[in-house]
């Protein structure tokens, strides 16, 4: 039956643990011999608050020794039982406190011996992994030269596979490419443009548009003179501006670019409505 190494470590994680937890125990019993001297020492206070008090009676009574006999004092009953209560729990508090400071002493001993062993052992096993790993290395090359040729194979045959799905996918704005759009435009709210798809588009083009109206929607910038053009042909998404929309146009066109609608830079024409703005969807190329 062969030993995993995950048996071993939790093996040994709770060897400490247990260590740990004696050392802790020890450490506990010693705060409290200490608590138990400072009880005692506590106790024997009233006795000697006593003592203080009757040197200074025995002072004032000493100016009228001659008239008055003195009487004389006796320590209460419950001062004396306090005082050998204290007594008793100082010579026990002490006797703790060098008891299991001598275990806590031992108990720190072992688990530091501990921790040394394992040091040791993972660097035993560290120095055969690198032994291991030395003599394996050139086998480690040769597999790596393998598997990066076939990567290579893999990522070209990914990449004509992802050109060739582009080329037939249709063009659309997901979910979150709508609400980007509509929130890049949403500085510019209240104000109108205009969208026109080619006809050689087909239902592709209008789906497009229809997601463009979306994001337009949600930056509040209502749409009008929208065309269907019949007799004009060209390709990706392209703008007509006036030189009053400018920063609209290219806050659109960054984002055309982005989503690859259009290549660099976004075809753009100039129209001579200083207020006019155009998004004009064409053919897919």
């Amino acid at each position: 039956m062969s030993v995993t190494p995950g048996f071993i470590r939790a093996l040994d994680e709770l060897v400490r643990t247990d260590l740990q937890g004696l050392r802790d125990t020890y450490f506990r019993w010693l705060l409290l011999s200490t608590g138990v001297v400072v009880l005692g020492v506590l106790l024997e206070g009233p006795e000697l608050i006593w003592e203080i008090y009757g040197l200074r009676k025995s002072r004032q009574s000493s100016i009228s020794e001659l008239e008055t006999p003195i009487r004389e004092r006796r320590t209460p009953k419950w001062i004396i039982l306090l005082s050998l209560l204290g007594w008793l729990f100082v010579s026990v508090g002490v006797a703790g406190e060098g008891a299991f400071e001598a275990l806590v002493s031992n108990a720190d001993g072992l688990l530091q011996t501990f921790n040394n062993t394992l040091l040791s052992d993972i660097s035993d096993r560290a120095s055969k992994a690198e032994i291991t790993a030395l003599a394996f290395e050139s086998q480690i090359a040769d597999a790596n030269r393998q598997v990066a040729e076939a990567n290579r194979i893999a990522e070209g045959e990914k990449l004509a596979r992802v050109k060739l799905e582009l080329r037939v996918a249709p063009r659309r704005l997901s979910p979150l490419q709508i609400t980007e759009l509509g929130e890049a435009l949403k500085s510019f709210g209240g104000s109108s443009l205009s969208i026109d798809v080619t006809a050689a588009s087909g239902f592709e083009g209008t789906n497009l548009a229809n997601d463009i109206l979306a994001a337009l929607s949600k930056a509040h910038i209502t749409t009008q003179g929208n065309q269907r053009l019949m007799d004009s042909f060209f390709g990706n998404v392209i703008l007509k501006e006036g030189k009053n929309r400018i920063r609209e146009a290219n806050i659109i066109a960054k984002f055309l670019v982005k989503v690859g609608l259009s290549p660099v830079p976004v075809q753009t024409d100039s129209s001579q409505d200083d207020n006019e703005l155009r998004i004009r969807i064409g053919s897919k190329p």
